[in-house]
């Protein structure tokens, strides 16, 4: 990939690919596809500070979750918490909501880190301003994820609709401590040297597969009930919905 256009393409494709299995694991493009739509709106409106910068950042951070795909699909290893994620994607136990926070652990709280050192290296600092405007954008797209999730999920509606915050707790989670996370483990990665970084990332690799099994570990039975997705088809009409966003 060479810019975000072939980051969208790229995900399309694994969209098309998981919606004709009817698996799970077409959840979480679905939503990673509306915000990378989402970020490519922000370029072209000239939020960002350095916009060639941060569309190097998009392509650079889709390829560790391409890279995690393309492996698994193989039977090749891939990260803890992004093997975690796909292996979950088989289990009809989970909720929406939860394979979608599978891959978000996997992609911010692993990947975001090593994207931005790739990327801006010791001039890290100079991206604060920058990175700190995704959290903006990924804060606009919530309502419309919390609809699309209300869609499928009656007990998260009910929820919402008694004025409950679990879109609050998933943004608290998922984005803004997530994030936060991710720019002080980049922050720690930028200044040890090239031979101590594989043991930093192992560390953290095996810290975001433990918040895998714990997400993964949350059963309520009776929400899981009022869920869709039961088999193949349901699967793809939550993959229908979902691809809408953005």
């Amino acid at each position: 990939m060479e810019d975000i256009d072939g980051v969208v393409a790229a995900l399309d494709r694994i969209i098309d690919i998981e919606h004709q299995r009817g698996s799970r694991a077409g959840y979480f493009p679905c939503m990673y596809r509306a915000t990378t739509l989402r970020v490519a709106r922000g370029l072209s409106e000239g939020r960002f500070v350095d916009a060639e910068r941060m569309e190097r950042l998009d392509v650079v951070f889709a390829d560790f979750y391409l890279d995690a795909w393309r492996r698994h699909g193989v039977a090749q290893a891939c990260s803890g918490p992004w093997h975690h994620a796909f292996q979950s994607a088989r289990d009809p136990q989970l909720l929406i909501l939860q394979h979608l926070l599978l891959g978000m652990n996997a992609h911010i709280n692993l990947d975001l880190a090593q994207a931005a050192v790739a990327v801006a290296g010791d001039g890290l600092d100079g991206l604060r301003q920058d990175f700190d405007t995704i959290n903006d954008i990924l804060a606009e797209q919530l309502d419309q994820v919390q609809d699309a999730l209300n869609a499928h999920s009656p007990a998260l509606s009910r929820l919402d609709e008694a004025g409950g915050s679990w879109d609050e707790r998933l943004f608290s989670f998922s984005l803004a401590r997530a994030r936060d996370a991710a720019w002080t483990q980049a922050r720690v990665l930028v200044t040890l040297p090239g031979a101590a970084r594989p043991t930093a990332l192992r560390a953290l690799d095996r810290q975001s597969s433990t918040t895998a099994r714990i997400i993964s570990s949350v059963r309520l039975p009776g929400a899981r009930a009022a869920e869709p997705d039961v088999d193949r088809d349901g699967v793809r009409r939550v993959i229908e919905t979902l691809r809408q966003l953005g």
